[in-house]
């Protein structure tokens, strides 16, 4: 299996670049668009979502302040590493001030991460259920 290479530097897949696994027992993708199903586009049903090629899904739930507190210390971590370089996408955030940095974060989480917290995109109530005690079984 081939997966491309993302970079930090430039917030794009590197080109002609890949991480190569052969045969992995199992294979972990994170993000919530590898939750998006085609359940929500009826009106396209020949879309192809990574989802259908998945066979056992988790979702993590976390409150808001905790995700606002994740982000933020993510922030000031690529302003310390992939923004200082000279080439990076971001590098214009490199020479701000700590504090600067902390309030470019939390703008940044209340204009466009405002949407991640919202229940558009958390999984639907009967996906939350606690499934503990169940056994997961692959499809096939």
């Amino acid at each position: 299996m081939k997966a491309p290479i993302y970079s930090h530097l430039t917030y794009d897949i590197i080109p002609n670049q890949f991480n190569t696994v052969d045969q992995p027992d199992i294979v972990i993708l994170e993000g919530l668009n590898v939750l998006q199903s085609g359940m929500n586009y009826p009106s396209s049903p020949h879309n192809v979502f990574v989802s259908d090629f998945v066979d056992f899904s988790i979702y993590v739930d976390a409150e808001e302040s905790l995700l606002k507190k994740w982000y933020i210390n993510r922030f000031l971590k690529f302003r310390r590493s992939a923004f200082a370089d000279p080439n990076s996408y971001f590098h214009h955030y490199a020479s701000l001030s700590e504090q600067e940095a902390i309030e470019t974060a939390s703008n940044d989480l209340g204009r466009d991460q405002r949407l991640k917290f919202t229940p558009k995109y958390s999984p639907k109530p009967r996906a939350c259920q606690p499934h503990f005690n169940q056994r997961a079984r692959p499809r096939h």
